[in-house]
């Protein structure tokens, strides 16, 4: 190996290390080691250039050695560096903690995501039913919530209000466990006096959104239906997905129905069967020093951006006047054959919010809000909504007079989910764009 080579090779492993603890960290004063690491590896990589040979080869074993020590550290992450992390090993040692203080078991959020690819008789809209789940650490903290008599996030009690302010449906931004109860949508609704029931779930996208309304929507009354639509992944990820689950599609049909309300033990079954599998690759995780997920190739392809993670579908050109058949569009790659879906699923979603006020919350993808930009996904929803007389809340439009500095503080300094600041601020939007 000559000097030129081992140039390139030390250079592509600090780079690799840089986009592997990047990718870890939440970035903020709790986390200093882990940004000083960061800082040092990119010192060294500019240093590089100035050393001799047998140099480069000591700061090439003293890479791998750092690296390795820390992997090994990593064995009690969650104790060492217990704000920095959003792994199984730190979820883990918060679980046992509130478990400990609240005397009560605590399960981990299994979505109804998970049992998208699978082909069984029935497909659950929701997670277990009154029962403490644990929410995400994007906020340098693990809230837990109790799950409602459906298995959603929701004060059990207000379902028993003739008629409720608000219907809230759509993904993790809707379901709000990255944040305390009283700081996500719900929560903030409900300290305005305001009644309020999210069926959100973190993964769904459109289809799985309309489901839970056709399934839920007998048991509540609303005045007013939300749709939160996520410009990060519902139509550019998520029902590519969907629209390949054949329970999932026929809710197309305004005839179909799973009747889940009558087939909890059922859903039960599947649920606890999937958890029990899910703690068995939690526990085999935790039990090696590294994760297979932080080493096998498609995690690596993940994180350096080659694996397709949706991104690549948020731009592509709308044609009002897209023309498939159902077949078609389902059997289709493109972003075009998911808005010619996403009309059919809006005009759904709207029919069955009768005689409720149906709205579309508009949530741009983090990086477009930061730079005030519309995509073209942007106008094509904007279009879609507007051709199905759907009242469309716009979020950009919304904070187009409001500095950056502002905008981003909606947002922990590494996650796409809005803090709580973030929160209480997309709650005032709702209450100044929905009549009560």
């Amino acid at each position: 190996m000559n000097d030129k080579q081992l140039k390139i090779l030390i250079l592509f492993f600090i780079f690799f290390l840089q986009i592997i603890f990047a990718s870890l960290v939440n970035f903020n004063s709790n986390n200093i080691i882990f940004i000083f690491f960061i800082i040092f590896l990119t010192v060294i990589s500019i240093t590089f250039y100035f050393v001799n040979y047998f140099t480069k080869i000591k700061i090439l074993i003293f890479c791998c050695a750092v690296y390795f020590l820390l992997l090994i550290v990593e064995f009690n992450y969650s104790k060492i560096f217990f704000s920095s992390c959003a792994t199984n090993k730190c979820e883990n040692y918060e679980k046992r903690k509130i478990e400990k203080n609240i005397k009560k078991e605590v399960r981990y959020i299994l979505l109804p995501k998970s049992f998208v690819l699978e082909n069984n008789r029935i497909l659950p809209l929701s997670i277990f039913q009154n029962t403490y789940v644990l929410g995400s650490n994007e906020n340098n903290y693990f809230p837990y919530f109790l799950t409602d008599r459906y298995g959603f996030i929701n004060q059990d009690n207000v379902y028993n209000n003739k008629e409720i302010d608000f219907l809230i449906i759509g993904d993790s931004y809707t379901m709000g466990t990255t944040v305390n109860f009283s700081d996500n949508i719900q929560g903030n609704l409900l300290s305005k006096n305001n009644s309020v029931i999210s069926l959100g779930m973190g993964g769904n996208g459109p289809l799985f959104a309309l489901a839970s309304l056709v399934e839920y929507k007998n048991t509540i009354k609303a005045k007013n239906v939300i749709y939160i639509f996520s410009e990060t992944n519902d139509l550019g990820y998520d029902l590519f997905l969907e629209k390949k689950n054949n329970i999932l599609i026929k809710y197309l049909n305004k005839n179909f129905k799973q009747n889940l309300l009558l087939k909890t033990k059922e859903i039960n079954s599947l649920l606890i069967a999937k958890y029990s599998n899910l703690e068995k690759i939690k526990n085999n995780n935790n039990n090696t020093i590294v994760s297979i997920k932080t080493i096998t190739l498609s995690n690596i392809r993940y994180l350096i951006g080659i694996e397709n993670k949706g991104s690549k579908n948020i731009d592509g050109n709308y044609d009002p006047n897209f023309s498939y058949n159902l077949i078609e569009a389902v059997n289709s790659n493109t972003l075009n054959s998911n808005y010619f879906l996403f009309n059919k699923i809006i005009a759904r979603m709207r029919e069955e919010s009768d005689p409720s006020n149906f709205y579309l919350l508009y949530f741009p993808e983090r990086k477009n809000l930061f730079s005030k930009k519309n995509s073209e996904m942007y106008y094509a929803v904007k279009k879609i909504c507007e051709k199905n007389n759907v009242k469309f809340i716009d979020l950009n439009k919304e904070l187009k007079n409001e500095n950056i500095k502002f905008i981003k503080s909606l947002y922990p300094r590494s996650f796409e989910h809005p803090n709580e600041k973030g929160y209480k601020f997309i709650s005032h939007i709702i209450l100044k764009n929905v009549s009560k």
